[in-house]
């Protein structure tokens, strides 16, 4: 059985399972020093105004956007960060808080990370490499984001 055809006590089971699991948070990654990221987080089912006080308080460097997909929600970036324990500690937190507030990504919410261009640097090949290699794998990609029954992308 896949989990997207869990449902009722099954599917109450195995989420208060997966709630309960003891995360273990890295301080680090091992990613080169010189490159840089940045995630974004996609809410709802939380006002904006009351995640924008939280964040400006605690998190000034972070953004808080509206998103005109979500009913009830928006959108948290980081800035340009590091693999440093800094940056990972303000991650948990930010995810912490929206914990609290009972979040939720549906349909139209998710979470980005974004990776700075200087992985691949000036070299073309490398670009090309990469942008064949994404246009191969994007089916398989979306398959294992969505599920087998899903699509991220609707077909035109």
């Amino acid at each position: 059985m896949k989990y997207s055809e869990l449902r009722g006590k099954d599917l109450e089971e195995l989420i208060e399972y997966v709630i309960n699991i003891d995360l273990v948070y890295r301080s680090t990654l091992h990613i080169d020093e010189a490159n840089s990221f940045g995630v974004e987080i996609e809410y709802e089912r939380a006002l904006r105004k009351l995640v924008e006080i939280y964040m400006r308080k605690y998190f000034p460097g972070w953004q808080s956007k509206p998103d005109d997909s979500l009913i009830i929600g928006g959108e948290l970036t980081t800035p340009i960060i590091g693999d440093n324990i800094r940056y990972w500690g303000e991650l948990k937190k930010v995810c912490v808080f929206l914990r609290k507030l009972h979040v939720v990504t549906w349909d139209n919410a998710a979470g980005h990370i974004h990776t700075g261009a200087q992985i691949l640097g000036e070299d073309v090949s490398a670009w090309r490499t990469f942008v064949k290699t994404y246009v191969i794998y994007e089916d398989i990609l979306f398959r294992f984001l969505y599920g087998e029954q899903q699509r991220g992308r609707k077909k035109y």
